[in-house]
């Protein structure tokens, strides 16, 4: 019993040594938009989370933190005008080519965390679980937004620019505000329900040769509409 007992103990122990050694920390967040449509507001949100850690550098060299993020893409339902997606995939920013509004960075980058994921530090990582903060997010540093002209057909999909929704959608629709804040709820599910053909799709929505290769249909997976969701694909 003696022995079992410094078995476990020496277990926990390393536990603890490798949690200090090697942070790792989770965040929740729920990014919400509010579509205007002929003075009708629309709204959708969706939760994601994110987990962080610095691991060994013999496992991860050249970057020191890891990050990953569990989720769907947001969906803003516009009734007979369409459904606006607000996918899972960075976009470029015109005032800064260096960052890319992806689900892993986009928290760190409107709570002001870090400037990027590589830059985030011990402490912050560790206290992640007890973040409290809301944003507004400035319409240049959104996510690609895509729509699709015939909902059951990957192939069709469009861009949407965020200040510009009613090259898309038509004339009296534009977003009005998009916001990201902490949460405790659990990760949105069920896209699928909208998305028929995402538990088959694999690789690009549109592949075209012909298409350049930084066009957003090329860029565009399964992936950018469902990450880490269990029975999505």
């Amino acid at each position: 019993m003696k022995r079992f007992a410094i078995v476990v103990a020496a277990v926990v122990a390393l536990y603890l040594a490798w949690g200090w050694a090697f942070p790792s920390g989770t965040l929740r967040y729920r990014l919400g938009f509010e579509v205007d449509v002929d003075g009708k507001k629309h709204t959708g949100s969706g939760v994601i989370e994110v987990s962080y850690r610095i691991p060994p550098s013999w496992l991860l060299p050249g970057n020191r933190v890891s990050a990953r993020a569990k989720g769907e893409a947001i969906v803003v339902d516009i009734g007979t005008r369409g459904q606006l997606f607000v996918a899972l995939q960075g976009e470029p920013i015109r005032e800064s080519g260096a960052y890319s509004a992806s689900p892993e960075a986009m928290p760190l980058r409107e709570f002001n965390l870090a400037p990027s994921i590589g830059a985030l530090d011990e402490g912050t990582i560790r206290s992640l679980g007890r973040l409290s903060a809301r944003a507004d997010i400035p319409f240049a540093r959104l996510p690609l937004m895509v729509a699709f002209k015939d909902i059951d057909d990957p192939t069709s999909v469009v861009q949407v620019r965020p200040d510009d929704l009613s090259a898309v959608f038509g004339p009296g629709v534009r977003l009005m505000r998009a916001t990201i804040e902490t949460t405790h709820g659990a990760v949105t599910t069920g896209i699928e329900k909208r998305l028929t053909w995402l538990k088959n799709q694999r690789g690009s929505l549109v592949k075209n040769p012909e298409l350049p290769y930084g066009h957003f249909a090329r860029r565009l997976n399964e992936g950018s509409f469902s990450i880490g969701v269990p029975g999505v694909y």
